[in-house]
């Protein structure tokens, strides 16, 4: 069996600036912070758990308490569901990946797995707003690591326990942003890259060089899989 593993945001969903928003909204209301005065060069992490200790430590000097991180995070998933309340499944889905996902879910040669930087309840949230149900997928979330590449791996261990299988012969990441290409070469993992535009040439420039724009053509994905190389080797700031 083969693995095939899907980042969310970007990948799956459509959403853009969205997360950027309601984060600076989130800290400047409750928090009084100014993400944007925050010196982002010292963010070693792009993940949902890294983003929160890199705020705290830069805004005010100290992690965050467990009560700040259930405020952000009930927030945070409080004002998506009233986001993805004013669109659409068509809007917000990226083409053909709802139907993607349930056709994967019912063959046999590829197993299904998520890996996140965003928060699990996050995730389900989001997916549910494409009609995708996270429930018996094989993954791992920002709850689980800060690194993308540990949740990367974490995912993998997942999906052994949920297919029973202690190897894959194959596996493939496939994400939107210049840190899961970074994640996947560190990693040593094939990767497909989803995007169009600024996008698909952010991609390509970080080292990917197999970029589809959407899902519409599930035989041109799956033909994607079976091809897709182990990205270049180039660093990121961001894990």
């Amino acid at each position: 069996m083969r693995l095939v593993i899907f980042d969310i945001d970007g990948t799956l969903v459509r959403t853009g600036k969205t997360n950027q928003v309601l984060y600076e909204r989130i800290f400047r209301e409750e928090y009084q912070i100014n993400l944007a005065e925050l010196d982002w060069t010292q963010a070693r992490f792009s993940t949902d758990s890294g983003l929160m200790p890199f705020i705290f430590e830069q805004a005010r000097g100290r992690p965050p308490e467990p009560k700040d991180i259930a405020k952000v995070r009930r927030l945070f998933k409080n004002y998506w569901q009233e986001y993805l309340a004013t669109v659409s499944p068509r809007q917000f889905a990226v083409p053909g990946a709802a139907k993607l996902l349930a056709m994967l879910r019912e063959q046999s040669e590829w197993g299904l797995a998520l890996a996140s930087g965003g928060w699990k309840d996050l995730a389900r949230v989001k997916l549910g707003g494409i009609g995708v149900k996270i429930d018996g997928i094989a993954g791992a979330f920002a709850d689980d690591a800060q690194a993308r590449t540990r949740i990367i791996s974490l995912a993998i261990e997942s999906a052994r326990r949920t297919y029973k299988t202690p190897v894959f012969e194959r596996t493939v990441y496939v994400g939107d942003a210049f840190w899961d290409v970074a994640a996947a070469a560190r990693l040593g993992l094939a990767f497909v890259g989803v995007g169009s535009g600024e996008t698909a040439d952010d991609l390509r420039s970080s080292g990917a060089s197999l970029v589809i724009r959407d899902y519409t053509d599930q035989a041109a994905f799956m033909h994607a899989l079976d091809r897709a190389p182990v990205p270049v080797h180039r660093d990121a700031p961001l894990d």
